[in-house]
């Protein structure tokens, strides 16, 4: 399972935001900036009358004072919208028919000893400074008197006095509220660069499901009636995106993947599903959409309740799956589908403010893994209350309006003691949440052992610098902080490794027990996964293993998104290809365990096993496994994978990601460390470590671009749904995943259908339409 964490860095990272399209302004509120909106003009354009009364000169009003008032002759008016004066004998708003204005022509400006009645709003006439409000004067016939002197510029705005040439109203990734669109338009905006508004279509699953207001009890008694789908319908318009609710589907994989293909087909860019994500034998849709070469970017997340999850990428579409039940459903999208789809929306805040207030109630028991209670923050008294405490409280859900976290390992809060609630009824205002811990370790300046955490161990030993209102964010900016680039400072030159002409470049991660190489492991193939890389994971298990069993570490590789895990023990080996069927040739099945292994390979030695000349081993057994492993893959997939990812193989001479602090320092290459108790953003910079490690090798392999899917071919009757298999040395099972289980596939492909689908309608201008 992935961390809550790591898979918000890795959905965000991977979220790109849909393309733009221009708008009249008359349509832009509500629409989110596809860049920085700068004012065209000032505003106003020219000094501008703020009061009702008489525009002189500042200096004709020098001598004023009461009972010795200045006099100045009315030479003419103008009110707002008048450009220039008006002539003789024309009457203004407000005037009776036989008043004599006594209006300038166009040109004539306000001279020595006279004033212009003017409005608010008026361009102030040429050769007035300052305006006298009417309260201020007397009027004596075609004369006023003003008692009082007034400095120059009193109530006159001047040019750019509201809005500056060139100044920005409107940030890029910023929603544009009604007042922003006000202000656009009073600036003289015409047209706004938005991004498109986010195409989202939602299916739920379950041959249990009716839908919503249709259910029967008595006639149904085992019907359960659908409100994911109303829900999520009503919170994603609310957020101004294009939305279909497309009905339920049944737990049917040619139903699924027809439903999906004609999603796609339709223009969708997020299908998303409710049920059918779990580990159950009627849980399809993550099968559903490996089966038409989606590559997954995200599985089972450690979050409950929300854990069984799906992100993948079927080019151009996402799809994502959320757990059936109405709580985790909608927890696991609060937290982290919300913020994902608000980021490929185009919006920069994607996360909701926390809050610390006073518990009220009583805290459910500890928890080793985290979770999200569902709980009422009363403002008015300042205290949250938590209303549920396990699943299934749907009064509880429907009452709630904060999330309050329980990280695994926390103590349970008492009544009274503060806490953090996530306000659920505030806008977003952050572009990356302040509630992870590892973001709270950020903000505090931790020392110490979490301190190495966030401070790293690269090259000059800089630490990650959270971004203002970014906390816990890894900035792109100083991952060779974090990283170092690769800690050559302290290698060695290499020794001879493992990596041969002909194999994908192999690196380990190693590191003490415990400290954490497979919560590494998993998430760099996550990271490098949601980049297009194909990761073959390899798992060395020196006392034997079994394949694919729900929690061990290689289910969560396979889970991360590993294109293919390998398992090598004492005297066998597996390889568990995901999303894939065989192709190619005719296949030999061979029982894990069976033959010997590869010559000098019979028992993998343990990493750092002593050659006779002392040095460090560069493992013949593992090299032989390697190669043998890249080669079956290669058969079944066609292609050779782009990084072999070893956890464990310390001493065997692979280049390095270290993880803590190792019994001894590698005598080879470390392309990176991660610290002690390391998080998202420290994996996040390791991965990017490595991306450069990659880039300097002669044979790797560039990230994949789209492309089409193999075909996908049905298994040899002797095999199970989904098994692929190939011929491999004496000793080499190869397994592929169970039917119905929940695993990756790393492969992207085009969806295709000739069914109908959701009638986007057309926005903007060009081709692109205007939309609200």
């Amino acid at each position: 399972m992935i961390p809550l964490d790591q898979a918000f860095a890795i959905l965000l990272k991977a979220a790109v935001p849909v393309p733009a399209e221009q708008v009249p302004v008359v349509r832009a509120a509500g629409r989110i900036a596809a860049g920085p909106v700068k004012a065209p003009w000032p505003v106003p354009v020219a000094p501008r009358v703020m009061m009702d009364g008489f525009a002189c000169r500042a200096t004709d009003l020098a001598g004023a004072a009461p009972g010795r008032p200045t006099r100045l002759r009315l030479a003419g008016r103008r009110w707002a919208g008048v450009e220039a004066g008006r002539g003789p004998g024309t009457a203004g708003p407000g005037e009776g028919a036989g008043e004599k204005p006594g209006g300038p022509v166009a040109g004539q400006e306000v001279g020595a000893g006279q004033a212009w009645q003017v409005s608010t709003g008026a361009l102030l006439p040429r050769g007035a400074d300052v305006v006298v409000p009417i309260e201020q004067a007397r009027r004596a016939g075609e004369f006023v008197e003003v008692a009082a002197p007034l400095p120059a510029g009193r109530h006159v705005a001047p040019p750019g006095e509201d809005v500056l040439p060139g100044q920005q109203l409107v940030a890029e990734g910023e929603r544009i509220t009604p007042r922003r669109a006000g202000l656009l338009a009073a600036a003289g905006v015409g047209w706004v660069k938005v991004r498109r508004r986010l195409r989202v279509v939602l299916f739920a699953t379950g041959d249990e499901l009716v839908p919503a207001g249709r259910w029967s009890p008595p006639a149904q008694p085992a019907a359960v009636p659908d409100s994911n789908l109303l829900t999520l319908a009503a919170a994603l318009e609310a957020l101004g995106f294009l939305v279909e609710a497309a009905g339920i589907l049944p737990d049917v994989p040619a139903a699924l993947r027809a439903a999906f293909q004609r999603a796609a087909a339709a223009g969708a860019d997020v299908v998303i599903t409710t049920g059918g994500v779990s580990v159950g034998p009627r849980d399809r849709v993550a099968r559903a959409w490996l089966d038409l070469g989606c590559r997954r970017v995200l599985g089972r997340i450690d979050f409950k309740p929300g854990g069984p999850f799906f992100a993948g990428r079927l080019e151009p579409v996402w799809a994502v799956g959320l757990p059936g039940s109405p709580p985790a459903c909608l927890a696991v999208f609060e937290v982290l589908v919300r913020p994902f789809l608000l980021r490929l929306a185009g919006q920069r805040a994607v996360a909701r403010p926390v809050v610390r207030v006073p518990l009220a109630g009583s805290w459910p028991r500890g928890s080793d893994r985290t979770r999200v209670l569902w709980a009422r923050l009363d403002r008015s008294a300042g205290t949250v209350e938590p209303l549920v405490p396990a699943r299934g409280r749907l009064v509880g859900v429907g009452q709630a309006n904060a999330l309050l976290f329980q990280w695994a390992g926390q103590p349970v809060p008492q009544p009274g003691d503060r806490v953090e609630a996530l306000d659920l009824e505030a806008a977003e205002d952050r572009d990356w949440p302040d509630w992870f811990p590892a973001a709270r370790d950020h903000r505090a300046g931790s020392t110490g052992a979490n301190a190495g955490a966030s401070a790293g161990a690269g090259a000059g030993g800089r630490g990650h610098r959270a971004r203002p209102g970014d906390a816990g964010s890894p900035d792109d900016r100083d991952l060779t902080a974090v990283s170092g680039g690769g800690d050559r400072s302290q290698a060695l030159p290499a020794a001879a490794g493992p990596v041969t002409a002909g194999l994908p470049p192999v690196v380990a991660v190693t590191g003490r027990s415990g400290s954490g190489k497979t919560q590494a492991a998993a998430g760099l193939i996550a990271l490098l996964a949601a980049r297009g890389r194909r990761v073959l994971a390899v798992k060395h298990t020196a006392h034997g293993f079994a394949l694919d069993v729900p929690g061990s570490d290689s289910q969560r590789l396979a889970e991360a998104g590993a294109a293919a895990v390998a398992l090598v023990g004492p005297g066998e080996a597996a390889l568990r290809l995901l999303g894939l069927e065989a192709t190619g040739p005719g296949c030999t099945v061979m029982g894990s365990g069976a033959g010997a292994g590869p010559a000098g390979a019979g028992v993998p030695p343990s990493p750092g096993t002593a050659t006779p000349d002392g040095r460090a081993s560069s493992a013949p057994g593992w090299t032989r496994w390697i190669a043998r492993l890249v080669a079956a893959y290669r058969q079944l997939a066609g292609e050779l994978p782009d990084l072999v990812l070893v956890e464990g193989g310390a001493g065997a001479g692979w280049p390095e990601i270290v993880t803590g602090h190792p019994k001894t320092e590698p005598a080879g290459e470390v392309i990176t460390r991660l610290p002690p108790g390391f998080g998202s953003a420290e994996l996040v910079a390791a991965a990017e470590a490595l991306e450069r490690w990659l880039a300097e090798q002669a044979h790797v392999l560039p990230p994949r671009a789209a492309a089409p899917a193999l075909p996908l071919r049905r298994a040899a009757p002797a095999l199970p749904p989904g098994t692929a298999a190939t011929a491999l040395p004496p000793g080499a099972g190869v397994a592929g995943p169970r039917s119905g289980a929940q695993d990756g596939t790393e492969r992207v492909g085009t969806a295709s259908g000739n069914g109908t689908g959701p009638a986007w309608p057309r926005e903007g201008r060009d081709g692109h339409g205007g939309g609200a």
